[in-house]
């Protein structure tokens, strides 16, 4: 009985993390259905590259009642989505540990028995407070987070090296990059997470995350940045139709866009109205290189404002 109680602690936990990532639905686990079944399966995918079925689904969540426990292999993987290490490490921070009766000494014991019993009550409340207190130092310890981030159209990972600016409360962001396999880790934030991401070619994000009871690794899609890599294009491939290019790059930029060209060094600056920018990336000359854009912002779908270097 104690553990179908720590199963339906369990599946309310699973509630509470898919409306992390789909707030728009306030019904109940129970009332999943197709739909919500496949985003969950998405999502334990995503963070646990595991899944349950949908035939699983019905049999042990839809239910508000169940007769017996999952396998559990299945309530291992559930736990680890949630954060946990396995299922005995859910019921150890959820489910009362079991104890035993302490038989009472009768009245009639002698006198030197009944002066045991103040001994036993202390070590009794000392291995509690001290049970307590491992407690709350396992809660309060930092845990080490991984964060990889995908294309968000390929599904395959970003290996050009990304920007994170991690942001906190009082102080300075803090600068990281991800490694060759397109991840970072970070194990000393509590509270809330926000990073800004920075990618070449593709959009920038503001990431927000609440760490507590979440999965010590999670992937993150990035959109490409289409309009930033049709610059870099135009600026190494053969023009055929200049017109059409100059078309193209004027439905990307703002009226009043402002362009601006870095040196290598960061030590000078250039810039350029939406007109010379257009005829800087047209006009046949030896002097035009491979462009590299920094960063774009736009504004109702246009560009408002470009950093590149040469």
């Amino acid at each position: 009985m104690q553990e179908m109680a720590g199963f339906n602690i369990l599946k309310a936990q699973l509630l509470q993390k898919y409306r992390e990532q789909y707030p728009g639905w306030e019904g109940s686990i129970h009332d999943f259905k197709g739909k919500q079944i496949a985003n969950f399966q998405d999502l334990m995918l995503n963070e646990v590259g595991g899944r349950v079925s949908e035939k699983w689904f019905y049999t042990h969540i839809k239910p508000r009642e169940n007769n017996k426990l999952p396998r559990i292999d299945t309530l291992d993987m559930l736990c680890t989505f949630l954060g946990y290490q396995d299922w005995e490490d859910f019921k150890y921070q959820h489910l009362p540990p079991k104890t035993k009766e302490v038989e009472v000494a009768p009245q009639v014991e002698l006198v030197a028995e009944k002066k045991k019993i103040p001994y036993q009550l202390i070590g009794l409340l000392g291995g509690l407070i001290l049970l307590i207190a491992m407690s709350f130092l396992w809660l309060n310890a930092s845990k080490d987070f991984e964060f990889c981030f995908v294309d968000a159209d390929l599904n395959t990972p970003i290996t050009d090296t990304i920007s994170i600016s991690i942001l906190q409360a009082n102080e300075s962001p803090r600068n990281l990059q991800t490694d060759r396999n397109g991840c970072f880790q970070i194990s000393d934030i509590k509270g809330p997470l926000v990073f800004i991401v920075k990618a070449p070619y593709y959009k920038v994000d503001t990431i927000r995350r609440q760490l507590k009871n979440r999965s010590p690794k999670e992937i993150i899609k990035l959109h490409l940045d289409d309009y930033a890599l049709m610059i870099h294009l135009f600026s190494t491939g053969k023009m055929e139709d200049i017109q059409k290019r100059r078309r193209q790059l004027d439905g990307m930029f703002a009226a009043e866009a402002q362009i601006f060209q870095v040196d290598q060094n960061h030590l000078g600056m250039e810039l350029y109205n939406k007109e010379e920018f257009i005829n800087k990336l047209t006009i046949p000359i030896n002097s035009l290189k491979d462009i590299e854009v920094l960063d774009t912002k736009y504004d109702s779908g246009k560009i408002i404002s470009l950093r590149f270097r040469q």
